[in-house]
């Protein structure tokens, strides 16, 4: 009988421990998640100005083809944003994220018609992703780590 009950005592504490176990690492595990989301937000934010950018450089340069493709691939990361800035980022952001995508939907079209327009509604595309990126929360610094 004391075997029995201290073979019960025993799993009763392995059990205690692994669900203690699981409960701090699900705990510590959601800032983490939450601070990846934030920098991956930050990350694609800075994709799509950065294709921006680089679409202005080509409509400069009257190089209107790449001008688009780059368009292209700034809409897709505005697109890849967007949920994302919906469930953790600020949502007041979310119309201005909107109306970059209509401004670089209307940048594109203009370099269809091969109108230097497009490089002002590209312009305007940047300022207001650059805008919805200083919203955005900056990831916490990793534990230990020196900060400027």
């Amino acid at each position: 009988m004391d075997k029995l009950k201290l073979a019960l005592w025993g799993t009763g504490a392995l059990v205690v421990a692994i669900l203690t176990g699981y409960l701090y690492g699900w705990w510590g595990a959601s800032g983490f998640a939450e601070q990846r989301d934030h920098a991956m937000l930050r990350l694609q934010l800075s994709q799509a100005t950065a294709f921006v950018l680089d679409a202005r450089v080509n409509i400069y340069t009257t190089n209107f083809g790449n001008a688009s493709k780059q368009l292209e691939q700034a809409k897709r990361y505005v697109a890849a944003v967007r949920p994302l800035l919906q469930s953790r980022g600020p949502r007041d952001q979310v119309k201005e994220l909107d109306a970059a995508a209509t401004a670089i939907d209307e940048a594109q079209a203009l370099t269809r018609k091969f109108s230097q327009d497009a490089n002002g509604r590209a312009e305007d595309a940047v300022e207001l992703i650059r805008a919805v990126y200083w919203a955005t929360p900056s990831p916490a610094p990793a534990q230990g780590e020196v900060t400027r």
